[in-house]
């Protein structure tokens, strides 16, 4: 009896540190089970494995008991996580369908050209603009921005068509005699006015050279002769203007100079092609 009660007393605190590790190991069971439903998801994740840093930090508890408490707080811990991996599936299935719906829009137009009428192109502006805020993949969201900057070109080349378009068009009326004062631009004296005179054969060429259009070969010296010209112009700090502004210049000039010479056919048809050209940059 006497070696009972010893036991017994040896025993006594080992059984009170196991009843308070495992009062401790049940709180942290309804911890996590309180996570469960925890929102944000990715903050009730990382308290579950600050949880279970917790847990193995506790010491000795019954065997059964433990056994029970460790599989009510495996089990909460599994619903938490598994929550991670649904919410992951759920976006990996709705990227995947955001792809597939970017994906035929970009390949319904894509290859759009200047031939597509503005009602085209509105639309399919209008098509891209729900993609902007749809879980897209960096690879599908890159074909989607390639389109947007495709549309956006395709305006600013369908603009400038529109201007060469009806260039070319006062070009061959000046030739015809046909062209009338109020079909030129409004802006087009002033840059006629005070501007030399120019032959319509050199015209035609710094137009050529403007528009990276090949010169004929019975031009090719003066070609040469006009390159000098220019590149001396520009070291003679000569104003800086951009190809279309300089095409512009020189189209007015055609029209309306009234020095201007040697407008014959063959160099509005050069003058022509020259804008063209210049078009397909």
């Amino acid at each position: 009896k006497r070696f009972d009660d010893l036991l017994k007393n040896l025993e006594r605190p080992l059984d009170e540190e196991r009843q308070k590790n495992e009062a401790a190991k049940q709180a942290i069971v309804e911890r996590a089970q309180a996570l469960i439903d925890h929102e944000p998801l990715q903050e009730a994740m990382d308290q579950a494995k600050a949880l279970q840093s917790e847990w193995k930090r506790i010491g000795i508890t019954r065997h059964r008991e433990d056994r029970k408490l460790w599989q009510a707080f495996r089990q909460a811990c599994d619903q938490i996580f598994e929550r991670r991996d649904a919410q992951r599936s759920a976006q990996q299935q709705a990227t995947e369908k955001a792809d597939a719906d970017a994906r035929a829009v970009v390949a319904k137009y894509r290859d759009l050209g200047t031939e597509a009428d503005e009602a085209l192109i509105n639309e399919a502006k209008t098509e891209l603009k729900p993609l902007a805020d749809m879980p897209l993949s960096r690879p599908v969201r890159g074909e989607v921005q390639d389109l947007r900057q495709h549309l956006t070109e395709l305006g600013q080349r369908k603009k400038l068509k529109a201007r060469l378009d009806n260039w070319k068009t006062l070009i061959k009326e000046r030739v015809s005699g046909a062209l009338a004062p109020e079909q030129v631009p409004s802006n087009w004296q002033n840059l006629v006015n005070g501007a030399t005179s120019l032959t319509g054969r050199d015209l035609v060429i710094r137009a050529e050279i403007v528009a990276g259009q090949e010169t004929p070969d019975s031009d090719q010296g003066r070609r040469m002769e006009i390159q000098v010209q220019r590149l001396a112009e520009g070291l003679g700090g000569g104003d800086q203007t951009s190809p279309e502004q300089e095409l512009e210049r020189l189209i007015a000039l055609w029209c309306l100079h009234p020095e201007m010479n040697e407008q014959s056919a063959e160099h509005a048809g050069r003058l022509v092609q020259a804008l063209e050209s210049r078009l397909q940059h």
